[in-house]
C-alpha cells in the first residue's frame, strides 16, 4: 500500500481546532502603554514551534524576544506553542494567532489559506554593508555504509529505496528535496519502495545516520551544527545532492492587522540592534554558531517567494498551494508611498542579493 499523500496529511492538520493544539507558554503581565493607537488590538498572540533539538532553551529564547516585542509595541504579546505547522496556519486563519515564524513552504500555504504576509527574515551581513538573502540549502544524504555513492546509483535502484522527508509542509525537509527528485526524473511515491514522513529535519537526519532509511532530505545546517555539538560526525553520512540556496523562513503576520501595526512589528526587528543590543547579540552569536555567517534582519515581501511558489505548484499531486503570486503584498509604489509618509521614515531597505 502506498503511503498517504502529503496533501492528505496536511489537510488533517488544518481541520483540527487551533484551541485544542495551542498551549500558553507565558502569562505576560505587560499592559497597554499610553500613546498606543486606539485601533490596535489589546493583545497580540505569537505562535512558535519549539526546536526539536533543544526545546527548553528554545522556549526561553522565545520568551525573551516576545518580552522585547511587547515593550517595543506597547501592548502585551503572548507566546503560544504549537505542535506543528498545520495548527499554526489554522490558528492564524481563525484569528487566534497574529504572528508566527514557520517554514517558507508553510508560509506560502498560509498566504493562500489564511491571508498572511511576510515581514522579516534573517540574512547574511556582508563585509561591504549589503545583506544577502537566500543562503539555506537542502541535502539528500545516505548512511555512510550505503552502497549508493551518487544520485545516479540511488535512482537506478529506486525500487528498493525507502526515502525520508520531514514534515509535509516543510521547505527544507520536503518541498526542496521533492522538487530536486522530480527534476531528476523521480516520482517519490511511484518510484521508491516507500516514502516516510519523520515530522522534523532532526528526525530525518538521525534516521539516515542510524540506517533506518536508505536516504533522506534535510537542511544542511542541521547536520553541521549537530557535528559541532558532538552528536554526529560527517563520516556518518554521504551527501549525494545539494540544492541551490533559497530564502530562510519568514516571520509572518495576519494580513488583516492594521498596516501601521504590521510595520511596527517589522521595525521591532530592524531596531533590535539599537534598542536591545544584548538580545540582538545573542541572536547573532547563535546564527554564527548554526550557520557560520554574520546575521542581519532583512525586510521581506510576498513577491520574493514567487519562484518557490512556481516550484511547489508544478509538483505532481502536490495541491497544497495553487501558485498564486503577490496575493497579500502591496506593490512597490504603494509600499514606497507609505514609507515616505511615516512620521519617522525608515532607512531604505538593504540591498537584497541572492547568493
Amino acid at each position: 500500500m502506498k503511503p498517504l499523500g502529503s496533501s492528505f496529511v496536511l489537510s488533517i492538520l488544518l481541520i483540527l481546532p487551533a484551541w485544542l493544539l495551542l498551549s500558553s507558554c507565558n502569562d505576560t503581565s505587560a499592559s497597554r502603554h499610553e500613546g498606543v493607537p486606539a485601533h490596535w488590538p489589546k493583545q497580540i498572540n505569537f505562535a512558535y514551534t519549539p526546536s526539536s533539538e533543544d526545546p527548553v532553551a528554545s522556549e526561553t529564547r522565545w520568551k525573551e524576544r516576545v518580552k522585547y516585542m511587547s515593550d517595543y509595541l506597547g501592548i502585551p504579546v503572548k507566546l503560544f506553542e504549537t505542535s506543528s505547522y498545520g495548527p499554526t496556519i489554522e490558528a492564524m486563519k481563525s484569528g487566534k494567532v497574529d504572528i508566527s515564524t514557520i517554514s517558507s513552504f508553510s508560509f506560502m500555504i498560509a498566504a493562500e489559506k489564511a491571508g498572511v504576509e511576510p515581514i522579516i527574515c534573517t540574512g547574511k551581513r556582508n563585509e561591504d554593508g549589503t545583506v544577502s538573502v537566500g543562503n539555506v540549502r537542502t541535502i539528500i544524504a545516505v548512511p555512510a555504509n550505503s552502497p549508493y555513492n551518487t544520485m545516479e546509483d540511488l535512482i537506478n535502484d529506486s525500487a528498493n529505496v525507502i526515502f525520508a522527508f520531514s514534515d509535509a509542509a516543510s521547505t527544507t525537509g520536503h518541498l526542496i528535496p521533492r522538487s530536486g527528485l522530480i527534476d531528476m526524473g523521480i516520482d517519490p511515491e511511484e518510484d521508491f519502495e516507500r516514502v516516510v514522513y519523520t515530522q522534523s529535519n532532526l528526525n530525518t537526519m538521525m534516521t539516515v545516520v542510524a540506517g533506518k532509511v536508505d536516504a533522506g532530505g534535510f537542511q544542511e545546517s542541521y547536520f553541521g551544527r549537530n557535528v559541532m555539538r558532538g552528536r554526529v560526525s560527517w563520516d556518518q553520512i554521504k551527501i549525494l545532492w545539494k540544492s541551490k540556496p533559497y530564502l530562510r523562513p519568514p516571520v509572518m503576520v495576519r494580513g488583516d492587522l492594521p498596516r501601521d501595526l504590521k510595520e511596527a512589528i517589522r521595525n521591532s526587528y530592524l531596531d533590535m540592534e539599537e534598542r536591545a543590543p544584548e538580545l540582538y547579540a545573542s541572536r547573532v552569536e547563535r546564527y554564527k554558531i548554526y550557520y557560520g555567517l554574520d546575521m542581519a534582519y532583512v525586510p521581506v515581501y510576498d513577491y520574493m517567494w514567487d519562484g518557490m511558489r512556481e516550484m511547489a505548484a508544478r509538483l505532481k499531486n502536490m495541491k497544497l498551494i495553487e501558485g498564486r503570486t503577490g496575493i497579500t503584498d502591496w506593490d512597490e509604489e504603494d509600499r514606497a508611498e507609505y514609507i515616505r509618509n511615516l512620521e519617522t521614515p525608515r532607512k531604505p531597505d538593504p540591498i537584497l542579493l541572492f547568493e
